[in-house]
C-alpha cells in the first residue's frame, strides 16, 4: 500500500497535517512525495523540511518541476532560467528558504540557495519511483505516454500482480486519445 503525497507548493502545516493523517490510517504504507513542495503558498521551508526529514525515516520523494526550475536557475547562466522561475513562484520560494524578510538580487540568491541542504537535497531527487507494478512520477509528458502504451503493446509484459496492467501514477496526466487507456489512480 502506498500514499502518494503531491504538489503542496509550499501549503506547510494543512499538507502536513494531511499526509500524517493518511500516514496514521494506513501506518504500513509506503509514503512517496511527488514533487512540486515550493513556489506558491510562503511555507516553502516548512514544507521541504517535512519532506527531508520524511525521506530520512523511510519516505521517497520525487523531483517536480518546480524544483526543476529551482535547479535550472541555480545552475545555468542563461536568465532564461530565471525569467521562468520568477515566473512561477521564486520570489516567494526564494525568502521562505533563506529566512529572509524581502528578496536579494537574483546573483545572490543563486549562491545562497547552491549553499543550502535544499539544493543538494533537491538535486539528488530522482525522477521515477518504481515498484513491480506501480511506477510513480511527478508528470509525464504526451509523449512519455505514447511511449509507455508502446512499450505496454509491443514489448515484454512481465506478469504485474493487477491482470497484466501496468500502472503509472502520477500528478499531472495530460490528455490522450489511445486505444489503450492509462489510468490514472
Amino acid at each position: 500500500m502506498y500514499i502518494f503525497a503531491s504538489d503542496p507548493h509550499g501549503t506547510g502545516q494543512p499538507w502536513i497535517d494531511l499526509v500524517e493523517q493518511a500516514k496514521q490510517a494506513y501506518p504500513k504504507a509506503q509514503v512517496v512525495f511527488g514533487g512540486d513542495y515550493i513556489d506558491g503558498r510562503s511555507f516553502n521551508k516548512e514544507t521541504l523540511d517535512y519532506v527531508m526529514t520524511s525521506v530520512k525515516a523511510g519516505a521517497v520523494a520525487l523531483l517536480g518541476n518546480h524544483e526543476q526550475m529551482m535547479l535550472d536557475f541555480i545552475d545555468q547562466q542563461d536568465d532564461f532560467f530565471a525569467s521562468v522561475w520568477y515566473g512561477n513562484g521564486a520570489k516567494t520560494t526564494i525568502k521562505s528558504l533563506l529566512n529572509l524578510n524581502h528578496c536579494c538580487s537574483k546573483h545572490m540568491a543563486k549562491k545562497l540557495l547552491k549553499e543550502t541542504d535544499y539544493y543538494q537535497f533537491i538535486k539528488g531527487l530522482p525522477l521515477d519511483y518504481q515498484t513491480d507494478n506501480i511506477t510513480f512520477v511527478h508528470a509525464v509528458s504526451s509523449l512519455m505516454v505514447r511511449q509507455l502504451i508502446a512499450t505496454i503493446s509491443f514489448g515484454p509484459v512481465r506478469n504485474t500482480g493487477t491482470a497484466g496492467k501496468i500502472r503509472v501514477l502520477t500528478s499531472c496526466l495530460p490528455s490522450l486519445r489511445t486505444t489503450r487507456p492509462v489510468k490514472r489512480l
